[in-house]
């Protein structure tokens, strides 16, 4: 390991103490390099990870792929879906029109997509058969505790996750224009200054553009966020339901 790597598996190792977090697999990609640090209990570098919402940026990418060689075609409608603003509620009715374009985070139009234009399959990001990694969450006395969640069909490692961060920094995925069309800011995200785009979330930090998602599901936390500014990504897998990643 380097220096660097070194460095960092200590500082990490102090976040598992200080933020009580049971294990941790972080990647760094720049350019050609990778880096990967491994810290805490109950992870591998192969572990797998139920990725949660970080799979709404590969359905959102295949979806603007099957648009590119003409199989669909690209409505507003979709786009408002695949943005989080077409008024779509996972619970209740709609609170406005379409047409004024807010933000509102929904689920359910991304399963409605996956379903009649993916099939209910994706295939740029690979679904792993590793075993997936011990999960824990806190119980009633704030303290970790194994648990055993179902199977999902989006198991990802930091492997598999960092891969495709790079191939989206070399945009291999679409076109320049089809990355353009992607990525285009489609509404302010209220309370955190980021825009969401197409199945990313968009924010600026010290003069640079990020692209990104988190995940979060029962005893799993993830993200991913992509700085194509430093050809750089950094991705984040936590085996912990409380995890602040």
């Amino acid at each position: 390991m380097s220096l660097k790597g070194i460095v960092m598996k200590k500082y990490l190792e102090k976040q598992l103490e200080l933020r009580d977090i049971p294990g941790l697999a972080v990647g760094v990609t720049h350019g050609s390099k990778n880096g990967a640090v491994i810290v805490g209990k109950g992870i591998n570098l192969y572990s797998t990870f139920d990725c949660g919402s970080i799979i709404k940026t590969a359905i959102a990418t295949e979806i603007f792929m099957k648009t590119e060689r003409g199989e669909i075609e690209m409505t507003d409608e979709m786009i408002r879906m695949l943005s989080h603003t077409s008024a779509m509620r996972d619970d209740g009715e709609p609170l406005w029109k379409p047409e004024e374009n807010i933000f509102c985070y929904c689920n359910k139009a991304y399963d409605i997509l996956y379903e009649k234009y993916l099939n209910n399959r994706v295939t740029i990001l690979n679904v792993q058969e590793y075993p997936l990694a011990d999960a824990y969450e806190k119980d009633e006395n704030n303290r970790n505790v194994r648990i055993y969640p179902k199977e999902t069909e989006f198991k990802v490692n930091l492997l598999t996750l960092m891969d495709y961060a790079k191939a989206h920094l070399a945009k291999k995925y679409l076109s320049e224009k089809g990355y353009e069309e992607m990525w285009k800011e489609r509404a302010l995200v209220p309370n955190t200054g980021e825009h969401i785009a197409c199945g990313w979330f968009i924010w600026d930090y010290n003069g640079k553009r990020y692209y990104g998602h988190e995940g979060g599901v029962r005893g799993y936390r993830t993200a991913m966020f992509l700085c194509p500014d430093d050809d750089s990504s950094y991705i984040v897998l936590a085996n912990s339901s409380e995890a602040p990643v």
